[in-house]
C-alpha cells in the first residue's frame, strides 16, 4: 500500500511540472510590437528670439517625427554681416534634424536667435521630452581637408584695411593670400554705414 502511494505521489508530481512546463512556454509567445510615440504635435509653429539688432522671428513646420521647414520671417540683423547665418542655420537643423549645429563667425547673435527661436518652436510643438535628444542627436559633418596655397604676400584679415593692402600687393605683380576669420569679408568697413577712416590734408 505504501508503494502504491509513493508511485502515485510521484506520478502528480509528474503531471504537476508538465503542466507548469507547458504554462510556462505558453508565456514566451512573441510580444506585440508597440508603435513609437510621436516626438512632435505636426503643424506651423512661430517664435522670436532677440538677435543684434532686434527680433528674429521663425516659422517652423512640423511633422510627427521630424521638423519639416524653418522660415525666417522677420528680422532687422545687418544685411551682409548676418547672411551667413540666415542663408546656412536652418537648413542645417533641418538637415541634421539636431540644434546642435554650429554658430557662424561673424553673426553669432543672428545665429544664436535662430537657434533660440526654434528652439521655442520645438516646445510648442510637444518636444519638451523630446529636446534633449533632439539637441544632442548627431551632426554631420564635412571630411576635414588640408590644402596647400602658395603665395609671396599672406594678408590677414578681409577687411577694409586688409583688402586695401591685398589689392595694392596684387598690382605690383605679388601673388597674395587673404585669410578672414569670420563668415563675412569688408571687417568694421561694412558695419560702419558707408563712412570710411581716411586722412585729411590741411
Amino acid at each position: 500500500m505504501k508503494k502504491f502511494l509513493s508511485v502515485l505521489l510521484v506520478l502528480s508530481l509528474l503531471l504537476m511540472a508538465v503542466g507548469c512546463t507547458a504554462t510556462t512556454t505558453e508565456a514566451t509567445a512573441e510580444p506585440t510590437e508597440v508603435p513609437a510615440a510621436s516626438l512632435f504635435t505636426a503643424g506651423e509653429y512661430t517664435a522670436s528670439a532677440q538677435g543684434n539688432n532686434g527680433p528674429v522671428t521663425v516659422k517652423v513646420t512640423f511633422s510627427d517625427s521630424a521638423i519639416e521647414s524653418i522660415e525666417i520671417v522677420e528680422q532687422s540683423e545687418t544685411a551682409g554681416i548676418s547672411d551667413g547665418a540666415f542663408n546656412t542655420i536652418p537648413d542645417a537643423i533641418v538637415a541634421n534634424q539636431s540644434l546642435a549645429v554650429d554658430t557662424v563667425s561673424g553673426c553669432t547673435n543672428s545665429s544664436t536667435a535662430i537657434l533660440t527661436a526654434v528652439e521655442d518652436c520645438v516646445k510648442q510643438a510637444g518636444g519638451d521630452a523630446a529636446v534633449t535628444t533632439f539637441k544632442n542627436a548627431p551632426v554631420a559633418s564635412a571630411e576635414a581637408e588640408d590644402k596647400t596655397y602658395e603665395a609671396d604676400v599672406v594678408v590677414l584679415g578681409a577687411g577694409g584695411a586688409g583688402m586695401a593692402a591685398a589689392v595694392t600687393a596684387n598690382q605690383a605683380g605679388k601673388t597674395v593670400v587673404v585669410i578672414e576669420a569670420s563668415g563675412a569679408m569688408g571687417g568694421n568697413t561694412i558695419m560702419s554705414g558707408g563712412a570710411l577712416n581716411a586722412s585729411k590734408d590741411d
